[in-house]
């Protein structure tokens, strides 16, 4: 046997010696990774004070959480909590096909939201709660026709959610109709994101013992759990994750493949139809087709697919998707970029943001993903988000809602995280979430 071989041998063998002995390690155990924790939770104590001391308009209340009805415990609720961690408990006990862990996914999803006090408050009533939501704009359309043509006219007329992203965002209440139906087939297509990350997961060479864990701690934590029932940006989130698969298949095969492509381009063309903030995806998309000539012309062919479409729409239904992203940018920054126009606020709302989206990743997740490094499509999408964020965007602060686009990404750089250590993730996940169900009311 070769010099090379042999030191490759050995260095295989130690690579598997360290796997085992972390294997039998409790990484939540060490001190770094408690010290890890404390510093994060001190940091989010401090900034709370600090917030609380400035007290500038329209910035969370209780840092960092927007738009939180809280604390208040609902008693109604602890049955479903308790239910919720004990499906998690069984679920670890066995080792989950994907099917499985889509079923199970999907149960806790359903739990948790019902944690906040049952059907009606965690499933039916966010639907339609405050004038806000694009449901009170649905039932207000007459002839959907008449009305799609006249959306760039009557944009800046209609309620907050509905002024700032593309009509087929109330168009698909009024598709659906009735507050419940709505919940329940926005709870079931946020669900579908869980077997996608799964299969982008196993695209990228993880066990799927590892992969089928990875997606069921993405179900359970706070951003996903508490926003994946009925919220539209949770139906992002799952077109989102369709995008990502076939950019991760085009990546990884490097080499053109029609169903990835497929994937890429119906992921971005659904998700830019009901949310502006679907840009990002391009952008991302943008670096990779840089790099990856199958990349690049998926995009191509997703570019021609929406200007198609935009003719479409423009010559056929008299809707204008540019002048409608021109106009919600217009209403979002009426007064310009607002680091000029009101700088304490918008430096104030880009630290709540960071804040808001970290919190809801849960605090265990978040203090294991700060020791890993991030895979390079995770550091894409970190970019992309840090340059929204810096030109204004979101400045409610309600990131772990409506950036919940990004999360999927996110998870790519975990799968080095031991089973082990997964197990132990989601059951502390698990418990943050079901504490801030039960605790608290989400509105959106």
């Amino acid at each position: 046997m070769g010099k090379k071989k042999r030191a490759g041998k050995r260095k295989a063998e130690k690579g598997a010696r360290k796997e085992a002995r972390q294997d039998r390690q409790a990484p939540w155990a060490t001190s770094s990774y408690v010290n890890t924790n404390l510093m994060i939770l001190a940091s989010f104590v401090g900034v709370a004070f600090l917030f609380h001391g400035l007290a500038v308009p329209d910035t969370a209340e209780i840092f960092p959480l927007s738009m939180f009805f809280g604390p208040k415990i609902a008693w109604a609720g602890v049955p479903y909590a308790v239910a919720l961690l004990a499906a998690l408990w069984l679920a670890l006990r066995h080792k989950l096909s994907v099917t499985q862990v889509w079923l199970v996914g999907l149960a806790v999803i359903v739990l948790g939201n019902l944690a906040q006090g049952g059907f009606h408050i965690g499933i039916v009533r966010p639907v339609y709660i405050w004038d806000r939501q694009y449901y009170n704009e649905a039932i207000r359309i007459g002839d959907w026709q008449a009305w799609l043509r006249s959306f760039t006219g009557i944009q800046g007329t209609l309620n907050a959610h509905a002024k700032t992203h593309p009509p087929f965002a109330v168009l698909l209440h009024y598709v659906i109709g009735s507050r419940a139906a709505i919940g329940v087939v926005f709870t079931v297509l946020t669900s579908f994101s869980i077997p996608l990350l799964w299969r982008a997961l196993r695209a990228l060479g993880t066990t799927p013992e590892r992969a089928s864990l990875l997606s069921l701690l993405f179900a359970v934590i706070p951003a996903v759990n508490i926003y994946g029932a009925v919220s539209l940006d949770a139906v992002v989130m799952t077109t989102s994750t369709v995008f990502l698969l076939g950019l991760v298949l085009l990546i990884n095969e490097d080499r053109w493949s029609w169903p990835a492509a497929c994937l890429f381009a119906g992921g971005v063309l659904a998700s830019n139809a009901l949310s502006f903030g679907s840009l990002f995806l391009l952008a991302v998309a943008a670096y990779w087709a840089y790099r990856h000539r199958p990349v690049r012309n998926a995009l191509g062919l997703t570019l021609a697919l929406g200007l198609a479409t935009y003719v479409i729409l423009r010559w056929g239904f008299g809707y204008d998707h540019v002048r409608a992203f021109l106009n919600a940018s217009a209403i979002e920054n009426p007064d310009g970029f607002r680091g000029f126009a009101a700088p304490a606020h918008y430096w104030l709302t880009r630290i709540e943001n960071v804040g808001n989206m970290a919190f809801f990743l849960s605090i265990p997740l978040l203090a294991a993903a700060v020791r890993h490094r991030p895979r390079p499509i995770t550091l894409t999408a970190l970019a992309v988000l840090a340059v929204m964020f810096l030109a204004g965007v979101f400045r409610t602060g309600e990131t772990a809602r409506a950036c919940l686009f990004v999360y999927p990404f996110l998870f790519l750089s975990l799968t080095d995280l031991t089973e082990p250590f997964l197990r132990w993730l989601i059951l502390a996940a698990g418990i943050q979430t079901a504490a801030m169900q039960v605790l608290g009311n989400f509105s959106w």
